[in-house]
């Protein structure tokens, strides 16, 4: 079994970032859920590897939710500071809310570090935009983990580049420098990898301050091959000048054949502005400040058992306040059946007792784009149909605004889930209670990614070779 560790939180009240990086004034993650041998130690937001016995790397997972009853816009943001010396890199994302109907805001971020020392800590920090809230409100739910990996190397690149190209063209996002393995490299900001018959975790996430100068949005994500995969990509909002930053995380399980596969990341604000297409009006600002964009690619050991789904069908209008059930698992690009088969079209049967991460990228668009009322909407991973609010991830859809609409709205799922054999995985979507619902909302087909790994076959292999490592400038 994996050592694994999961703080939650819920209702609590005041409690609320502010405009600069900063630890949450009261702990938004007090309750020791797991904590396997009690390998870490989580004080004052701030979470502790273990001393020894070290994995090859770990992925740390934070979120929250916030309420805000004040009628006012709200972007609030996440991420981890790590200190130690192994390689890491941090997430920064984003969430939106405004006025009393879409009173939610969702932020979920990650951090990864490869080849940790004993000891070495993560600090959780959030931060808000410059509007005024409500004192009276804060987090309403929150949850922090972290996943022990062991793979056969590790490729770790991060950029800091300014440029975030609107229009409805997906542009590459460049300036990144980082770590290469020996299968894994990096060249001209698209990177390669070379291991026959693998699988690679793709970890990826965008973030810029300072778009919104008017009603926007970016889409970013993975390109496989050159080619935009709409299954693993994230939706972030700016509204104006005070609610101006975006950012949000997106994932993907590859597996490779003999032939060298490439990803690299890409942005833009979206295909069009008809119904389905999920874009927005006007670009806003095309540089930003404060950038941090990362991607982490692991090859996985040899012995690791996962799968990879996507819709296939574009999906009916999502609008249910008590959920709807994703089409996951359409299209079954790949499955180890030792551990997952397919269940339905919007279920994966996990076939041993274990411990298993997964990963979901639900993207959906306006199928109404005259409508001016506003949506959010947000995921939950579900076990045998049965929703885990823990892993809820989620955003904002404005539709219509005289010239300045937007038509975009995406939730990105990441975390463990622990399960018996025979129980069933899914995911649903659901549209938060009092709000204005606008937009009759659908995920066109290919725009719902889902993955798995079951982490116990992660460790049942020989310990993985010694890594070969070039840093690479440029």
């Amino acid at each position: 079994m994996a050592t694994l560790g999961k703080w939650t939180g819920g209702d609590i009240k005041p409690n609320l970032p502010t405009s600069t990086w900063a630890v949450p004034g009261t702990d938004i993650f007090p309750t020791e859920d797991r904590n396997d041998s009690s390998a870490y130690s989580l004080s004052s937001h701030v979470l502790t590897l273990p001393s020894s016995d070290l994995a090859d790397g770990y992925l740390i997972i934070g979120a929250f939710q916030l309420s805000d009853t004040s009628n006012a816009r709200v972007n609030p943001q996440g991420r981890f500071v790590y200190s130690g010396s192994g390689t890491a890199v941090s997430a920064q994302t984003t969430g939106y809310s405004r006025q009393n109907s879409e009173n939610q805001s969702y932020v979920r971020t990650w951090a990864f570090v490869d080849a940790p020392t004993a000891s070495d800590t993560f600090t959780f920090q959030w931060r808000i935009d410059s509007d005024n809230i409500n004192s009276i409100d804060g987090s309403i739910q929150s949850e922090l983990q972290i996943i022990p990996l062991f793979y056969a190397e590790a490729g770790i690149y991060s950029s800091a580049s300014t440029t975030c190209t609107g229009g409805t063209t997906p542009t590459q996002v460049t300036g990144f420098t980082g770590t290469d393995g020996s299968n894994i490299t990096i060249s001209s900001d698209t990177i390669t990898m070379a291991g026959d018959n693998k699988k690679y975790l793709c970890l990826g996430s965008y973030y810029w301050a300072g778009i919104g100068n008017d009603r926007t949005q970016r889409w970013g994500g993975f390109r496989i091959g050159g080619t935009k995969y709409d299954g693993a990509k994230g939706y972030s909002y700016g509204r104006d000048t005070n609610n101006a930053d975006i950012g949000e995380l997106f994932t993907h399980l590859l597996e490779t054949s003999t032939a060298d596969e490439t990803v690299d990341m890409f942005v833009y604000r979206g295909d069009g502005i008809l119904n389905g297409e999920g874009g927005a009006e006007v670009d806003g600002n095309t540089t930003g400040t404060s950038p941090n964009h990362v991607i982490v690619i692991l090859e996985l050991n040899d012995g690791a058992e996962g799968f990879n789904s996507e819709n296939d069908t574009a999906t009916g209008d999502l609008t249910n306040t008590s959920g709807t059930a994703m089409p996951v698992a359409e299209q079954l690009n790949f499955n180890d059946s030792a551990s997952f088969t397919a269940l339905s079209d919007t279920e994966v049967n996990c076939v041993v007792t274990g411990d298993y991460l997964f990963g979901a990228d639900i993207s959906a668009a306006s199928n109404n784009v005259a409508d001016t009322t506003r949506h959010t909407l947000y995921s939950e991973f579900t076990i045998n149909g049965i929703t885990n609010p823990d892993s809820r991830s989620g955003d904002y859809l404005r539709n219509d605004q005289s010239t300045t609409g937007t038509f975009g709205v995406s939730s990105n799922n990441l975390g463990f889930e622990t399960l018996t054999a025979g129980d069933d995985i899914g995911v649903e979507y659901i549209t938060l209670t009092g709000s204005e619902s606008g937009g009759d909302p659908i995920a066109p087909a290919g725009w719902v990614g889902f993955w798995g790994i079951n982490l116990d076959t992660l460790e049942n292999t020989a310990p993985p070779a010694a890594r070969n490592r070039i840093f690479i400038t440029g």
